[in-house]
Order: C-alpha cells, then structure tokens, then sequence
C-alpha cells in the first residue's frame, strides 16, 4: 500500500509541474539512476546560424582552372560540434566540400557558367540552418599566351586553341616548316598510313603510296588531271 501512495504522490508531483515545460523531442532526456531516482532533462536547443562575414550568396568569379579555397563559416549556440553538407544544387566539377569543416576547395572547370548549390549546417541535437550560395565560373581565353608561332591566328575552344597557320607552316602551334617536315608521308615514318592515300591518272602501275617523301619508286601523273592526295582524320 505504501509503494502504490508513493507511486500517487510521485505522479501528482510531475503532473504539478508539467505545466511549467515545454517539451518537445529530441530537446528532452530521460535517465534512470541507481536508487530509483529519474532525472529528466530538458534541452533548450537553438539551431546554428551563419556568422555575419561569412560569404553568402555569390562567392564570386573565377576564371577556368582557377583554384577555389572558401570557409563557409556557422555557430553553433552551444558550442557543440556541427556538420556540413550540400542539400540542393551543384557544386562546379573538380570543386568539393569538407562536412566537417565547411571549407570549399578544388580548381573550377573552364566554361561560362553558374552554379547554385544549398549548404545545411545541422548541430548535434538534428537543429539546422540553410543558406543558399553561388559560383560563377568564366572560360578563359587559351590564345592569351600567344600559342600559335609564325604569325598563326589563334582561335579559342572550350579548354583548347586551334592555328591556322600560315604558308608553309603546320603542327598544333604551327611550329613545323612543311618544307623540311614530311609531317606523316615520309617513306619511313607513316604517321599516315597507305590507307589514307590516293591517287588518279598515275603515270605507270604505281600506287599512291609510292607518292611518299624518299619513297625510292616515285609517283608521277599523267596530266593536269593527275592528283595524290593524303585524307587526315
């Protein structure tokens, strides 16, 4: 009888003060302890917050391959540890983030684009704050080191160049003289294979590739109908 007025009287008791709690999961802990006793703990989690100077929004432009190193900066009211991680979006490819500590790093790609991506801070008791951030990323130009020797005129490509050369010069930055290169129809460098090579109106039984540079037969045409030919890929 004594155990069932304890247990009474206990009940009221919390029925008492349940009033003054508000209570709301997971901000509520209950332990049992040795003796009996109950312990019930209430915690007034606040979520984190972004600090006031850390970047929001747009974190900038940077040009392609440019590096990219950012601290995205939170609080947490308790002091407690929190964690990082992209909820929207995308981050720009080669660019990744730390969940633990909210750095950005990597080298951005080389294209003309934006790249809007959401960043979730939660502590330690499921509490979070979101923030939304963006990353412009602009192509840089490749003919800006002047790549294309001889007077080539550079055009610029996404992450590349192209030459076009002037007479008698080629090669990727027109660095060859046509005149002293065989550029792939030497007789014994076939950079070009036979397969690429044709001719018409040959004078004799000679084949295309008889046409290639040092080739001891030699190829010779008709008239001025006659032409050999190399077919690049």
């Amino acid at each position: 009888m004594a155990s069932t007025s304890i247990f009474i009287l206990s009940t009221c008791f919390l029925s008492i003060y349940a009033s003054f709690f508000d209570i709301q999961y997971p901000n509520v802990y209950i332990t049992a302890e040795k003796g009996g006793n109950l312990t019930i703990q209430i915690v007034n989690s606040l979520p984190p917050t972004w600090k006031v100077n850390s970047a929001h929004g747009s974190l900038g432009v940077f040009a392609g391959g440019q590096s990219v190193n950012i601290l995205l900066e939170a609080i947490d009211p308790e002091g407690g540890k929190m964690r990082f991680e992209k909820v929207s979006g995308a981050f720009p490819p080669g660019v990744h983030l730390d969940k633990t500590t909210g750095r950005l790093t990597g080298n951005v790609p080389d294209v003309d684009a934006t790249y809007e991506f959401g960043i979730r801070v939660t502590d330690s008791h499921g509490k979070y704050a979101d923030q939304i951030f963006s990353i412009d990323t602009r192509e840089k130009n490749q003919c800006n080191s002047n790549p294309c020797q001889h007077n080539g005129k550079c055009e610029d490509d996404i992450d590349d160049y192209k030459c076009n050369c002037t007479n008698p010069y080629g090669g990727p930055s027109c660095q060859f003289d046509c005149r002293s290169k065989a550029v792939g129809v030497d007789n014994s460098v076939k950079t070009i294979p036979d397969a690429q090579l044709s001719s018409h109106y040959a004078s004799g039984d000679h084949p295309a590739s008889d046409g290639r540079l040092n080739n001891p037969r030699g190829w010779s045409g008709t008239d001025t109908g006659s032409w050999l030919q190399a077919s690049i890929a």
